[in-house]
């Protein structure tokens, strides 16, 4: 069981945690509000390849105040990949227009399409987020760059995200059409990669002072709602997690999955009650 007196930082997924498509789940804001009373740092993350300024506007315009440095998305890991990559100079991009810019801000050429790829104007790299408005020119275009040596580099790996329709496409099923077409497996720059969560630790660390990553690891919490990316990915970085089950898994998932989370929770207002019992009860 997890002892949530513990705790003294919590990473927070967005969809299926915090939101469904663009509203809010029931009791985030309320939960939210608690860990600023209770001094409990937090860094909200997002395999999502919207920038942490367009979520700033996003939770501002249904009065959450949060700060650009509290979220970590795919598009800053993508970015800091690329900072420190810097053999790659050019780059042939599906996803939203952040990570568009996020490319750019790390110096790196975006080719808008294949056409130079006979005379030689090969990316170095094949970047992939999520795309509603993917095609098969796109597609095309992207196996095209990699059949001629280009790198293929995941924002995230996720094949379905929560959405007001329901589940639909994310990235992983572009990368999953595009391995398959080119035989290139992707480097993934989101959970459960290490590198997504090391990144994460390093940023709430930060705000921890006079802690080594080391020791403040272990009061480290991971609040999430798929098991594959959340919770494994937090578990093998060792960090304790917590599933919510407002998002993609349930109790069928744990046994399905065979991953198995440190707490359980229905929605975030029973995480709250529970956390705000907890402290009062001193255990």
């Amino acid at each position: 069981m997890l002892d949530l007196n513990s705790v003294r930082g919590i990473l927070i997924d967005i969809d299926g945690t915090l939101m469904r498509g663009k509203e809010l789940l029931d009791g985030a804001l309320e939960f939210l509000e608690y860990l600023d009373n209770e001094k409990i740092t937090y860094l909200i993350v997002s395999n999502n390849t919207k920038s942490p300024n367009s979520y700033v506007d996003l939770f501002k315009a249904r009065g959450v105040w949060i700060r650009e440095e509290q979220i970590l998305t795919c598009t800053s890991t993508t970015k800091r990949y690329l900072d420190n990559n810097t053999y790659i100079k050019s780059a042939y991009v599906i996803g939203k227009p952040d990570l568009f810019e996020a490319v750019e801000a790390a110096g790196v050429r975006i080719l808008e399409d294949a056409s130079g790829v006979d005379i030689g104007e090969v990316a170095d790299a094949v970047i992939v987020g999520g795309d509603f408005e993917l095609n098969y020119t796109k597609l095309k275009d992207a196996v095209l760059h990699l059949q001629k040596g280009a790198v293929l580099i995941g924002s995230n790996g996720d094949m379905l995200i929560p959405t007001e329709e329901g589940l639909v496409p994310e990235a992983g099923m572009t990368l999953a059409a595009l391995e398959a077409g080119s035989g290139i497996k992707p480097i993934i720059l989101g959970k459960p990669e290490p590198y997504f969560f090391k990144l994460a630790v390093e940023k709430l660390s930060d705000k921890c002072e006079d802690e080594s990553e080391f020791d403040i690891r272990e009061s480290i919490v991971m609040l999430g709602d798929r098991l594959d990316t959340d919770i494994s990915g937090a578990a093998k970085y060792g960090l304790k997690t917590i599933l919510v089950k407002t998002g993609v898994d349930d109790e069928l998932g744990i046994e399905v999955k065979k991953i198995y989370p440190d707490l359980v929770v229905e929605d975030l207002v029973e995480l709250k009650n529970m956390w705000r019992r907890s402290k009062e009860n001193g255990k």
